[in-house]
Formats: C-alpha cells, sequence, structure tokens
C-alpha cells in the first residue's frame, strides 16, 4: 500500500497501548471480539466489580491469555476490599484468576498518597505489575494540578508501571469537566511534568480519543475504551477519520 501512515507499534507494545472495559459480555461474545481484534487490544479492564457477579471471567481471562491480551480488575473492587481492611484476601483473590496485574485507585474512597504508596510497594514485593489511578470519580472534587503532578510523580518513582488519569465510563470526571471538556490546564501540567509513555488516558468517547491523538500523537496510551470502539480507534490512530485526518 502507497498511503502514508502514522506507525503504530507491534504488540507488546509500551505505547500506543488500547485498554478496553469488559463489563459482562458472554465468553463466547467475548472470545469472537479478542480473537479478531487481539493485535489492537492490549489490555482488558474487568470493569467494577464485575469479577463478583459474572461466572464466566475465568474463562475470559483464560481466552485473553491465549490470545496475548493483558488483563485485571478495575480499581472500584480494590477499593471494596480495602474498606473492609481485607487486602490479603484481594490478593488471594487475584491469584486465584491468575491475574498479573492489579491496579490502585481512590476515585471512590479517600486514601491518602502515604497508604497508595505502603500498597504499592506491597503489590509489587507481591509480583505483581501495578498500575495507579490518579484522580477522582467524584464530580464535585477537583483536584489542583499540583497534587495531580505530585501524585503521578511519586508512584512513578515508587515503581508504579502504569499511571491512569481518571475519567469515569462517562468521561464527565477527573481529568475531565462535567460537561466533558478537557481540563485544558492540568492535561499541559502532566505532558510537561510527567512520563506520558507511562500514562493511559481513560478516554471512553470517540471525541476524547480524538482529542488525545491530535494533543499528543497516535502512540498515546488509551484505556476505557468501548469494545465498538476498537476498530474506529485504530482508524483515529491512523489519521483516517476528519477528527485526526491531519495526524503524523
Amino acid at each position: 500500500m502507497s498511503l502514508i501512515l502514522p506507525e503504530i507499534p507491534n504488540k507488546p507494545r509500551k505505547t500506543g497501548i488500547t485498554m478496553v472495559l469488559e463489563k459482562g459480555m458472554d465468553p463466547i461474545s467475548f472470545k469472537n471480539l479478542v480473537s479478531y481484534y487481539h493485535d489492537r487490544i492490549d489490555i482488558v479492564k474487568f470493569t467494577s466489580g464485575i469479577a463478583i457477579v459474572d461466572q464466566g471471567v475465568k474463562e475470559k481471562i483464560e481466552i485473553c491469555k491465549e490470545f496475548g491480551v493483558s488483563c485485571y480488575f478495575g480499581g472500584t473492587l480494590f477499593e471494596k476490599f480495602f474498606s473492609q481492611n481485607k487486602l490479603n484476601e484481594y490478593l488471594d483473590f487475584v491469584r486465584s484468576f491468575g491475574v498479573e496485574i492489579i491496579e490502585i485507585s481512590n476515585g471512590t474512597l479517600d486514601i491518602s498518597l502515604e497508604q497508595r504508596v505502603e500498597i504499592l510497594h506491597r503489590f509489587k514485593s507481591e509480583g505483581f505489575q501495578v498500575y495507579v489511578e490518579v484522580g477522582s470519580k467524584d464530580l464535585e472534587e477537583i483536584l489542583a494540578p499540583s497534587t495531580w503532578i505530585n501524585e503521578m510523580s511519586r508512584f512513578l518513582t515508587e515503581g508504579a508501571d502504569y499511571l491512569i488519569t481518571e475519567a469515569r465510563e462517562s468521561g464527565r470526571a477527573g481529568l475531565f469537566r462535567t460537561s466533558g471538556e478537557i481540563r485544558d490546564g492540568l492535561l499541559k501540567d502532566i505532558l510537561t511534568h510527567v512520563d506520558i509513555s507511562k500514562v493511559i488516558f481513560e478516554a471512553p468517547n470517540s471525541a476524547s480519543q480524538a482529542f488525545f491523538i491530535n494533543e499528543i500523537g497516535p502512540d498515546v496510551n488509551l484505556g476505557n475504551v468501548s469494545v465498538d470502539e476498537v476498530n474506529m480507534l485504530r482508524v483515529q490512530r491512523q489519521g483516517l477519520r476528519f477528527e485526526t485526518f491531519n495526524i503524523s
């Protein structure tokens, strides 16, 4: 093909990561999805506490392993175990599924920075990859940019594998205003002070995905992508859609 398009790194990727939300799809449909799109799905996040109520999660995790797709449980489940002082049980729960990634978040609870750093060290010592989410799910809570930068820098220094910027599935929290607009000043501070290759930006809709691709580049790491947006996201990454037509 003679078209000149932005290059997307092949798997296993360190940048250009696409993390997809899984909300309880049946295993047959899930296998069809992963087998067809495994080259453009890097990570599946079993959102919220779906792993507790979905009897097909174990089977779907094995499907991910078969097709070279990483997976983990959303941070809200971690927070539920934490709220009941049951982190030992949470580690046992995660291990029972053969999952190698754990997310630490405080999007619902107020867990201090020092507590989260301590938990990060513990999870790393147990052999897990650790992703740390920054930002609150509370629409009324607006963290100052300095707080974001301090936390993100600290977590990377302490050994976090990736940082995740909160946006919720609605794209109206965390890095986003309740109107759905990006907090431009905060994003500029993140781009200036944080290693972007270690950040996964939650971008739950095509508009937010296009924004990050235009602002950062086609190899930006994006999360909370809907399963039905996987192919269109690749289209956007390669400048084949109006919204990202001029990227290179």
